[in-house]
């Protein structure tokens, strides 16, 4: 690896824990008093583009809590992209998921922008989704922002932020979740990638509140 390339990932990871200190000490004095777990989330996803406009994605996913030890859920998402521009995409998905309560299923529609100046990439993405389920439905707009630097053809670090906005509540609309998701992706060549990251989850309505650190790995192949 040569000194530039060197020096560039210096700064990233320099970055990357700054932001991390500052978001501990925004989110410190809410986090005493929380309940604590460890969590495990495996995925695969295969994609296949049909043509320059559309495209297909099928996701299989795996999430273990307790640390690590009983199921959280297992889901399948299959959704379909239409890629109007390069730095658009918007789609509709469907997502079966089976809990140890029982299975529920979630709709979702889908809106994402990018823009690329540099080796930079910012992005934000806006869901809208609703799952049926035993007991009351639930109804989401989650928004996630998201930076990623990248530093050559095969390593993206990045950083993303989730907030989830519960609507149609019969307590009233409300913000309940956050997600904080530090890692890299690994491109192998033009149709694998692995991606790793730690994620931070925080659920601040919840008696007593919740809050979770999660690995998270997944394997990406476009057909």
């Amino acid at each position: 690896m040569s000194r530039c390339c060197q020096l560039q990932l210096r700064c990233v990871r320099i970055r990357l824990r700054q932001s991390w200190a500052i978001v501990w000490l925004l989110l410190h004095p809410l986090l005493c008093c929380a309940q604590t777990d460890f969590q495990t989330w495996s995925s695969i996803t295969i994609g296949k583009q049909l043509n320059s406009r559309w495209s297909l994605r099928l996701k299989e996913e795996l999430r273990l809590r307790d640390y690590s030890q009983a199921l959280r859920v297992l889901f399948t998402d299959l959704g379909g992209r239409y890629h109007p521009t390069e730095h658009l995409t918007t789609g509709l998905h469907y997502r079966l998921l089976i809990r140890p309560w029982g299975i529920s299923h979630r709709i979702y529609e889908e809106t994402n922008v990018r823009w690329r100046p540099g080796k930079i990439e910012l992005a934000a993405r806006i869901r809208l989704q609703h799952e049926f389920r035993k007991g009351p439905d639930l109804s989401y707009i989650r928004t996630r922002p998201g930076i990623t630097y990248r530093l050559n053809k095969t390593w993206r670090p990045n950083l993303h932020i989730e907030l989830f906005y519960h609507i149609f509540n019969h307590t009233g609309d409300q913000f309940d979740e956050i997600r904080i998701m530090a890692g890299t992706d690994f491109r192998i060549n033009k149709q694998h990638e692995l991606s790793a990251h730690l994620q931070y989850e925080y659920e601040f309505t919840q008696s007593p509140r919740f809050q979770a650190l999660c690995l998270l790995i997944n394997y990406d192949l476009d057909l």
